[in-house]
Formats: C-alpha cells, sequence, structure tokens
C-alpha cells in the first residue's frame, strides 16, 4: 500500500486517488456542507472519512430522527457516521470559542443514491423546520395539503411529522410515494 499526502484547500483539490482512498482533514465550519457534497456525492468515492469539525456540526450529522438536517440526510444516504471523540478547546493554542470533534465515516460500498425527487423534497421539507412536513410539502411540491398527507400516509408516517422526525429510509420510501403521484 502506498501513501499519498494532499497538502492544501480540500475544496480546491482537483486530484482524487482512483483506488480506495481515505479522507483525513481539519475543517473549518463553513466549509463542512461542501466538502461533503465534493467528496461523498462525486466518484470516486473514499473508503472512509475522518475529520475534525466543531462538535456541533459532528452531532448534526450524525443525528437520528427527531433531530435529523438536510446536512444528516445528505451524509447518511451515503455512510455510516459517528463521533470518535471529542476534542476539548484547551487542547489547541490559542483555544477556539467551541469544542470540537473528530467525526468518522464509513463510506458504504454501494451508497444509497438519492433522486432528484427525494432531495425537492429533502429540500422543501426541511425549508421551515417549524412547520408539519405535509404544510411545507403541499406548498413546496404544489400539491394540495390532502396530497402530501396521503404520501405521508401511503409511506407509513405521522401526517403530523416535521422533516427532522423522518429517517434516511423514511424519506426513500416518502419519495417513492411522491413518484407514485
Amino acid at each position: 500500500a502506498s501513501l499519498e499526502v494532499a497538502w492544501g484547500n480540500a475544496l480546491s483539490l482537483d486530484h482524487r486517488p482512483a483506488s480506495p482512498y481515505k479522507i483525513v482533514a481539519s475543517l473549518p465550519y463553513n466549509i463542512s456542507a461542501r466538502f461533503f457534497r465534493n467528496f461523498l456525492w462525486t466518484d470516486p468515492l473514499p473508503r472512509r472519512v475522518a475529520v475534525l469539525v466543531q462538535a456541533e456540526v459532528a452531532e448534526r450529522i450524525c443525528a437520528a430522527p427527531g433531530k435529523m438536517s438536510l446536512l444528516s440526510l445528505a451524509v447518511q444516504l451515503r455512510g455510516k457516521p459517528s463521533i470518535a471523540r471529542y476534542v476539548e478547546r484547551d487542547s489547541f493554542s490559542p483555544p477556539p470559542e467551541v469544542r470540537s470533534g473528530i467525526l468518522a465515516i464509513d463510506v458504504f460500498v454501494k451508497p444509497i443514491a438519492g433522486t432528484d425527487l427525494l432531495w425537492r423534497l429533502a429540500r422543501v421539507g426541511f425549508a421551515s423546520r417549524r412547520k408539519q412536513l405535509k404544510n411545507n410539502l403541499a406548498g413546496g411540491m404544489g400539491v394540495t395539503v390532502a396530497k402530501a398527507s396521503d404520501w405521508l400516509e401511503q409511506a407509513g408516517l405521522s401526517v403530523q411529522a416535521r422533516a427532522q422526525d423522518l429517517g434516511v429510509e423514511d424519506w426513500l420510501v416518502l419519495s417513492g410515494e411522491a413518484e407514485k403521484g
């Protein structure tokens, strides 16, 4: 096995190994979403990712249904994230304002591919977090509240659900129901 180290801005690296590779990086908060989109949604995929991020970001990515976000959905469709450990502020000089976490993602051998419809539903669903999902879907997808409620019921979900209540499998089933019409 060989080791190749690419030093620099992770968003501007244009070289990726053809063979399975791993990523180890320290990410500023403001690029994490773009970083995951660049490396988890374009080929070739890494086998594993280990990144140092703000603890809050790591927790959001690892969230379970009830606390999901668009970012957690995007990452969890592609791999299994976990927090390897927390890194306290005093581990750095000068200490940052926030605690950090080492986020480990085991990328699926066969990642789940989100369809365009799934992403449209998810973006609409997470647009207004306080609203029930049926209302977000109705407004954002141009359907009636009754039709959006029907999609939820057919997917085996509560009509009172909010976007953050759904897990990866729920979004996949919901997009299948919406595709049926």
